[in-house]
């Protein structure tokens, strides 16, 4: 396709060169992800940051997360849609729908960024906070978090472990 053909090789270049020195590569998206998710995990990019799920975006939290696979990074999770224009119930249920991704793997990060529309109602935003607190924890007592080492992305090319020993 046309991403493949002209923006991956800059991509893949890009996070060779970043995960080379010890950083990572994040893809502001935004709205429609079906096939780019994949084109990205493809080019070992690290985060795909301000994922917009269905009604706004083409794909649920679980569709972004099969076509990202388990390593990369999602961040975002709530629709412009369902801050103004949804129910409590059906805000509720989108918000869990997206916490419910840390179950198959712990790189998830629920940030809305830059998709809470002016006029937002602050009690909306509170209800996030509160859905958060109660579905958002990784806390696993006794064992350390699966997958807490942020070094783990690319183990290949991320050798060391300490930071001061990356160039």
């Amino acid at each position: 396709n046309l991403f493949r053909r002209l923006s991956a090789p800059y991509y893949r270049a890009v996070a060779d060169r970043l995960h080379a020195s010890g950083k990572f590569l994040a893809a502001h998206l935004d709205g429609r992800a079906r096939g780019l998710l994949g084109c990205l995990r493809e080019c070992e990019v690290d985060i795909a940051d301000a994922l917009t799920p269905e009604p706004t975006g083409d794909l649920d939290a679980a569709g972004m997360r099969e076509e990202a696979g388990d390593g990369m990074i999602l961040s975002g999770g709530i629709s412009t849609f369902h801050w103004l224009q949804a129910s409590e119930r059906d805000f509720t249920a989108h918000a869990k729908s997206w916490l419910a991704q840390k179950e198959r793997t712990p790189r998830l990060i629920m940030s809305d960024g830059d998709q809470t529309p002016p006029g937002t109602p602050w009690e909306r935003i509170r209800l996030l906070g509160r859905i958060v607190e109660e579905r958002g924890r990784f806390e696993r007592p006794g064992e350390p978090m699966a997958g807490s080492n942020p070094r783990a992305f690319h183990a290949g090319s991320l050798s060391a472990e300490n930071p001061a020993e990356v160039k």
